[in-house]
């Protein structure tokens, strides 16, 4: 769930809102922000966080609460992770008094240009066993790749493709957009890309094969 935390942190430690919602706005370019992002991205425990994501499926049953509709077609959309902020960060003296402005409203930054990221997460239903199956046939050898349901049992689904499963969460559907399963979400240059894909009846469809097949 690394990229995941890593844009969300980005959004929360500069209280950004999507770039377009504000007038005036600014290239980065303060090293401060640039080494402040690195510091924090550094210091996650990413292996603690996988572990306690685990134990958190396994403490609520594994059970996915999300519904989303499946794919009626196969489509892909682009997210512009760049960020502005929408207020002044101001500096303050130890006595909690203003001292300055650390980043000024309309700073513009995109997480994706400080952070490499190889991850690939896959959305679907685990109640829809075509869903299940076409995850499997897919992407079953594939270690980047992370599967999270919306619905159904991630324990039971876990056991029967072989790796952890994971639940989606509702903050992490609202940054992605996401409206249909089967989802599959990765990088593309300096945005993140979307892929609904329509899983057909008896057969694999052939949607981001070329994605998938570079994680076998």
């Amino acid at each position: 769930m690394r990229l995941v935390i890593i844009l969300l942190l980005f959004s929360f430690v500069t209280y950004a809102k999507d770039l377009g919602t504000v007038g005036n706005t600014y290239p980065v370019a303060e090293k401060d922000l640039m080494s402040e992002i690195e510091e924090r991205a550094a210091k996650v425990d990413w292996k603690s966080i996988i572990r306690r994501e685990t134990e958190n499926v396994k403490k609520n049953a594994g059970k996915g609460g999300i519904s989303l509709p499946k794919a009626e077609k196969n489509r892909s959309f682009y997210l512009n992770m760049t960020y502005v902020l929408d207020h002044d960060i101001n500096t303050y003296n130890q006595k909690g008094e203003i001292t300055g402005i650390l980043y000024q409203k309309g700073f513009v930054y995109n997480p994706l240009d400080y952070v490499k990221v190889k991850e690939t997460y896959v959305v679907f239903n685990g109640k829809m066993q075509k869903e299940i199956d076409w995850f499997k046939a897919k992407y079953s050898l594939a270690p980047l790749v992370y599967p999270l349901i919306t619905e159904g049992n991630a324990i039971e689904i876990a056991k029967h493709i072989g790796r952890p499963v994971y639940v989606l969460r509702d903050d992490m559907r609202k940054l992605f957009k996401l409206e249909h399963t089967v989802s599959v979400i990765y990088p593309e240059g300096k945005r993140m890309r979307v892929d609904e894909i329509m899983v057909a009846d008896e057969k694999v469809n052939s949607v981001n094969t070329t994605r998938s097949n570079k994680h076998k």
